[in-house]
This record gives structure tokens, C-alpha cells and sequence, in this order.
């Protein structure tokens, strides 16, 4: 706990030099200035992230494929759900071999980005969750049988196959951060590559199950992803464009009758005449 303490102290402190600035003109007329200048929620939007990272697990490199469900607001600050698992599902890193490791993670996603309206600018994500870490005595194509005779469970319940090969599993907690470089590529579509450490810990009054560590899933990554969605919906302008597009209709509607009536008293004008 003492390290995802200090971990998260870190990070934060990182942010907040990252962000400080002073408040506007009218809070600096006042002589009071602050850290953040905490702006009023202008644009919202929402936003799927695809990602795939490649680091260290069990002090081995893999490479894992998630994806994320983020909520944003004012294109600076977004808030979301994540969730990664490993790709190579025959994993034997050095201190796991000769069995085979599977894991995977997940959890809240927060996410800070400066200058958004850049064409390249700098986002943070982190991470709190946790994840899980499971090794077998065979690999995952085994399980399901090779053909070769190693599927030592004959039963076709894959839930019964899976139970009597799995050797050992831990579920940890995590935390993870991060720097983005990102790409505005058109609108509503993202680019980004960065750097990540995550950080593991058994819960507490859990031992770890040999050979799992409590620093099974830690370590750094690299990462890349897009982002695709809605980034800056504006309820107010998109209220003002149709307010002012009703009046626009409205006012022509008026126009046309006020004409009609004007050539209807001209021809009554006419046969009076």
C-alpha cells in the first residue's frame, strides 16, 4: 500500500506541474490566483480507445489487447472503464517455465490531456484496478488437445479441462500510469503512443501462489491506440444553432404570410376600382 501511495503521489505531483497555471484576468483583478484554474464544463463527449501494449510481465516482454470506454469532458479530462488481456495465451517466461502464465487487467481509467486542440499534444492516463495471473501445467492450445495426445482430460467441458490442468492463480491489486503523445488525425479520430508502469501488490492477508510473485504483473510498457468518438459536443451551441434556425423559419413563415396578405388587399384594391 506504502508503494501505490507514493506511486500515486508521484503521478499526481507530476500532473500538477504539468497543469499549474493562474486563473483568468478576472481572478487575477481579484489578487487571489490558484494551482488549477478548474474551468466550467463546456463540451462533453465519448469515446471508444482500442490499445495494444507490450512490457514486462514476470519479467518477460508480452504484449496485451484492451480496450476503453471513456466519458470526456471539455477534450481535457476523461473518466472511463479499461480492460486488457494477454495475447500469447502459451506465455513461459524464465521462473514461470515450464508451465505457462495467463493474465490479464483492468479497472477505472483516468485520463488528463494538455493542449487538446493541438495537433500533437501530451495525455496521462492511470489506472486503478486489478487483475488476475494464472499459471498451467499446459498450454492453451493443449487444453483444447493438439491431436498429439496431451489433453490429459478426456471430459469436453472446457470449464472441467481448464480446472484440472491450472496449477495456480492470484488476483492482485494495480495500479497504472503513463504519458501519451497524441495525434489529432481528423476529427473525432485520435492517434497515440506511449510509455507505462504498472504497479502490483497482493491484497492484504493474500500469499502468493509459486511460482506467482506479488511482482508477477509488474513492470513497464509501451503502448499504442486510437481513439474514435465524439470529443467536443456543446449542448449550448447546439441549442443556439437550433433556436436560431427555428426563428430563421419562423421569420420566413411570417414573411409569406405577411406578403400573402398584402397581394390578397391589392387585389380587392383592384376590383373595388
Amino acid at each position: 500500500m506504502k508503494k501505490l501511495a507514493l506511486f500515486l503521489a508521484i503521478w499526481t505531483t507530476s500532473l500538477l506541474s504539468a497543469t499549474a497555471q493562474t486563473n483568468d484576468s478576472t481572478a487575477a483583478a481579484s489578487g487571489t490566483q490558484t494551482i488549477l484554474k478548474l474551468a466550467k464544463p463546456q463540451t462533453y463527449g465519448l469515446y471508444i480507445q482500442p490499445e495494444y501494449q507490450y512490457g514486462q510481465v514476470a519479467g518477460a516482454l508480452t504484449g496485451f489487447t484492451g480496450s476503453s470506454l471513456m466519458f470526456i469532458v471539455n477534450q481535457k479530462f476523461a473518466i472511463g472503464a479499461t480492460g486488457s488481456t494477454q495475447v500469447n495465451r502459451s506465455f513461459s517466461p524464465t521462473g514461470i517455465a515450464p508451465l505457462y502464465l495467463n493474465s490479464g487487467f483492468g479497472g477505472l481509467k483516468m485520463e488528463y490531456t494538455l493542449a487538446p486542440k493541438k495537433a500533437v499534444h501530451i495525455s496521462f492516463p492511470i489506472v486503478l484496478g486489478g487483475g488476475y495471473a494464472k499459471v498451467d501445467s499446459f498450454a492453451f492450445d493443449q487444453r483444447r488437445g493438439d491431436g498429439n495426445g496431451r489433453n490429459h482430460n478426456h471430459n469436453d467441458t472446457m470449464d472441467v479441462v481448464r480446472a484440472s490442468t491450472q496449477v495456480a492463480e492470484n488476483n492482485f491489486l494495480l495500479g497504472q500510469v503513463g504519458v501519451n503523445v497524441e495525434a489529432n488525425l481528423v476529427r473525432g479520430v485520435k492517434l497515440y503512443a506511449g510509455a507505462n508502469y504498472r504497479l502490483a501488490f497482493l491484497p492484504s492477508g493474500t500469499t502468493a501462489a509459486a511460482p506467482l510473485t506479488a511482482q508477477t504483473l509488474q513492470g513497464y510498457s509501451i503502448s499504442a491506440g486510437v481513439k474514435v468518438g465524439v470529443f467536443e459536443f456543446n449542448p449550448k451551441s447546439c441549442y443556439d444553432k437550433m433556436k436560431s434556425r427555428t426563428e430563421q423559419y419562423q421569420s420566413r413563415y411570417e414573411g409569406r404570410e405577411h406578403h400573402g396578405k398584402g397581394g390578397r388587399h391589392h387585389r380587392a384594391e383592384e376590383q373595388k376600382d
